[in-house]
């Protein structure tokens, strides 16, 4: 079982790193040699991927890592947006105090820097989100929305949209914050639906400008 959940962690964490760019064909062979396994778990990793939305088994043609196009990316955007909403809102009641205060902490810190640093605030993004996610205590909420986030952070770095909103998300978390901090449910929730939705909303008029430049 480790070795399978080892295996797959790998070729996924490839896929993020873009070394399997969106598109490319995965040879089971070229995999085994490459991560030093039989191909049984090579099989298993690769079905656990296809389930997630990584990769397309197709007829004649074998296994092909996922390419997403922008109404991808709008409806990815969507589910988390429903989920994230629900987890701001129970969040609100299950944050304890001393961990609003190493997130108010940490964001105060980020957003005191004259030059934003776009690595120092997607460590905080992910801290944050996760944060927010293992207070609702639903494993598969978490499950779901930790792959839905990989996965739109993925498109953004294939292409080469990684940088864009950096000062807009940050604020938009703020907010977020501020109203977890005055246990707000109703205005977490809906603040949080906000930032989600904006994020789709700027990939789509960047990959806008990046056809019509």
């Amino acid at each position: 079982m480790k070795k399978n959940f080892d295996t797959y962690t790998e070729i996924k964490e490839r896929i993020l790193s873009l070394d399997y760019r969106p598109g490319s064909r995965l040879s089971e062979a070229r995999l085994a040699v490459e991560l030093g396994v039989g191909r049984s778990p090579i099989r298993t990793a690769l079905k656990r991927l296809e389930v997630e939305g990584w990769v397309n088994v197709l007829p004649q043609s074998g296994t092909i890592v996922a390419e997403f196009g922008v109404d991808d990316v709008v409806e990815l955007c969507e589910l988390r947006m429903l989920l994230e909403a629900h987890v701001a809102r129970i969040a609100t009641e299950r944050l304890d105090n001393p961990t609003l205060q190493s997130l108010r902490a940490m964001f105060d810190a980020l957003a005191g820097e004259e030059t934003k640093n776009i690595t120092s605030i997607e460590v905080f993004d992910d801290i944050f989100h996760k944060t927010l996610y293992e207070h609702a205590e639903n494993g598969l909420i978490q499950t779901t929305l930790m792959n839905l986030r990989d996965q739109i952070r993925w498109i953004r770095r294939a292409n080469s949209l990684r940088s864009c909103r950096v000062a807009e998300s940050l604020a938009e978390m703020g907010a977020v914050l501020a109203a977890l901090e005055a246990r707000d449910s109703t205005a977490a929730a809906n603040l949080m639906e906000t930032h989600i939705r904006n994020i789709g909303v700027a990939y789509r008029q960047e990959h806008e400008k990046e056809k019509n430049p």
